[in-house]
């Protein structure tokens, strides 16, 4: 009998590991747990919330770009807070593979409200700006004024069977199914003639489990400025070291 226990122990510690191992692979197991992916790009606009007399000089930039030097100034505003007038966000979700998406709730955190002192709207090119091919998605309005308020979802133009597969229909706001990515836009609303700077989390459940999608931080807020933008526009003189005021691009 003793010459037997040892290949059977063998066996059963063989076994052990092999099943240990299919747990481990199996989709269930806590290594591969489902999650969402929100990505969302910031945009650099032109406009600064300050009067031009407040904005320091730009990079310079070869002399033969100046009909365009955008690419020299795009980091610099960036720094200087510029930012794009109305501030809709897009955001595009993931889903992954094996389970489907659900967004439940809404979540506006406001950081500072304030009417600027001045707005100087940076203009970099000449010309009339190049087109935009605008399809349509889902959007979500939010009021920065009142953070507190209820999200309204608007279908944008989407077909009623695009609407269907992308409004939850069970208590959710929105569905994107497993393995696809589905964009969303952030619409924020408020006090006309005022800077917002905010953040949004996003409530999920993926695979029964309840997860937040972070857009924007308290560190690096998203920033929106709400009211008209200036009818004229500033570039800056290399050779006079000034501002110097000209028409909008494409007015």
């Amino acid at each position: 009998m003793k010459l037997l226990e040892r290949p059977i122990a063998i066996l059963i510690v063989t076994v052990l590991c092999l099943v240990v191992a299919l747990l481990a692979l199996h989709p269930w197991s806590g290594a591969a747990t489902p999650h969402a992916v929100a990505s969302w790009q910031r945009v650099t606009g032109n406009i600064i919330p300050r009067p031009i007399g407040d904005i320091p000089a730009p990079p310079s930039y070869p002399i033969n770009q100046w009909r365009d030097h955008c690419a020299w100034w795009n980091h610099w505003l960036e720094s200087q807070g510029a930012v794009e007038g109305g501030g809709v966000v897009g955001v595009d979700i993931l889903a992954p593979s094996q389970a489907a998406v659900t967004i439940t709730g809404v979540t506006v955190h406001l950081f500072r409200s304030y009417k600027p002192r001045g707005i100087s709207s940076i203009q970099c090119n000449e010309g009339p700006p190049p087109p935009t091919d605008i399809a349509p998605v889902l959007s979500i309005g939010l009021s920065l004024a009142d953070p507190n308020a209820a999200p309204t979802i608007n279908s944008g133009g989407l077909t009623s069977d695009r609407v269907k597969s992308f409004v939850s229909p069970n208590g959710g706001l929105i569905r994107v199914l497993a393995g696809a990515t589905e964009r969303l836009d952030l619409v924020p609303s408020g006090s006309f003639v005022r800077m917002y700077e905010w953040s949004v989390d996003l409530s999920a459940v993926v695979d029964q489990k309840r997860e937040t999608l972070h857009i924007g931080s308290a560190r690096q807020p998203l920033r929106t400025w709400l009211g008209a933008s200036p009818g004229h526009a500033y570039d800056y003189d290399l050779a006079k070291h000034a501002w110097r005021r000209v028409p909008v691009r494409g007015g």
